[in-house]
């Protein structure tokens, strides 16, 4: 039988080693200075790390910069209570292997816990586990590469890609094994992926490998991807959901947004929101529009249709400016609005309109040695 007392002290050392190694910041920001971890000692492969401000830094009270490959790889890593970790350089880079990477600004209501990368650093995480941002926190990638084997969790949490030190890049499910997603997800606060420059490839194997969630207040919070100079490859099937009334949305304004699997909201409990005001958003699979669903496009830009696949339409696609091109087979389907501003049939494109009972077009026509047929529409 297991006493209580067995029992507590089993708690108690459990508790004890949930964070093996806290950072103090007792001496300087240096990573690798025994002086600025608990117990004067450098953490080992495989221990669990805290970068807490509020409760463990000590002395100086520094926040850690990694500038050279860190000479350990924790189990897992969080930053919390206005922590604020830096990976910076072309010779710094971090591995955690085991468990979640988490940056949590959940009990910081008068701090910014943030986590940066730039100047060329590396940040790896591994053993299929993600990188979560929540409740407040900040991730900065100015300059640098971030690999990760499963998911970008954007939760509650702000997530700014740039260039202004460096070329930057994003690859989640690196092992291409199935695992890996963009997830921005809002319930208390608004939730953003920017994306100002750089590149970044989600790969394909997972249910939803983006999935837009919803705040579940009826819009009161956002949760948003507005990709704004980068580019953008999401090669499996994109999601919006909880209730139809929510604001989640994609904007696209520079560079361009590649989604080569199907584009949808969750059936009954979701809502499709994409804005195109300039770059190149790029549809290689089927796009359903329920109802409350909305394509817009404005300013000089462009939607293409590249790939095989039908355009299911209960919705409202409302382009009042730029250009949409067809340069696969398209099937126009439904009742919904269908307004376009230019529209164009590339060379050796095909559209249908199979069930669209309207097609508006404001602007140009433009069939460049293409097929259309209208069937009994107009």
């Amino acid at each position: 039988m297991i006493t209580r007392s067995i029992i507590t002290s089993l708690l108690a050392f459990t508790c004890l080693s949930c964070f093996a190694q806290n950072w103090t910041g007792n001496v300087n920001s240096d990573w690798e200075n025994p002086a600025n971890w608990s117990g004067g000692a450098l953490p080992t492969n495989d221990d669990v790390l805290l970068i807490d401000s509020l409760s463990n830094y000590t002395g100086n009270r520094s926040h850690p910069i990694i500038t050279a490959n860190s000479t350990f790889t924790p189990r897992k890593l969080t930053i919390e209570n206005g922590g604020k970790l830096s990976i910076d350089g072309t010779a710094a880079s971090l591995t955690v292997d085991g468990r979640n990477f988490e940056v949590n600004n959940a009990f910081s209501a008068d701090f910014t816990t943030s986590l940066t990368i730039s100047n060329g650093a590396t940040l790896l995480i591994l053993s299929d586990k993600k990188l979560k941002i929540k409740d407040g926190a900040i991730c900065r990638l100015t300059g640098g590469t971030l690999l990760i084997e499963k998911d970008l969790d954007i939760d509650d949490g702000t997530f700014v890609m740039n260039e202004s030190t460096g070329p930057s890049r994003i690859e989640l499910n690196t092992e291409k094994n199935g695992k890996g997603k963009l997830k921005v997800k809002s319930l208390d606060r608004d939730s953003r992926f920017t994306a100002a420059a750089g590149s970044m490839l989600i790969n394909a194997g997972d249910l939803f490998t983006i999935d837009m969630d919803g705040s579940r207040t009826g819009g009161l919070h956002n949760a948003i991807i507005s990709i704004e100079g980068a580019s953008v490859v999401n090669e499996g099937p994109t999601r919006f959901k909880n209730q139809i009334d929510d604001a989640t949305i994609i904007n696209v304004r520079s560079g361009s947004l590649e989604l080569q699997g199907p584009v949808a909201a969750k059936s009954g409990s979701g809502k499709l929101d994409i804005r195109v005001t300039g770059g190149s958003l790029i549809f290689q699979d089927n796009l359903t529009l329920e109802p409350q669903d909305e394509l817009a496009q404005t300013g000089n830009s462009e939607i293409r249709f590249q790939s095989t696949g039908s355009i299911t339409n209960d919705g409202s696609i409302n382009c009042t400016d730029g250009t949409v091109i067809f340069e696969g087979t398209t099937n126009l389907a439904n009742n919904g609005q269908w307004q376009f501003n230019n529209l164009e049939i590339a060379s050796g494109g095909i559209l249908n309109q199979s069930t669209a009972g309207r097609v508006n077009v404001s602007g140009n026509w433009v069939n460049n040695g293409g097929t259309f047929s209208a069937g009994l529409n107009s």
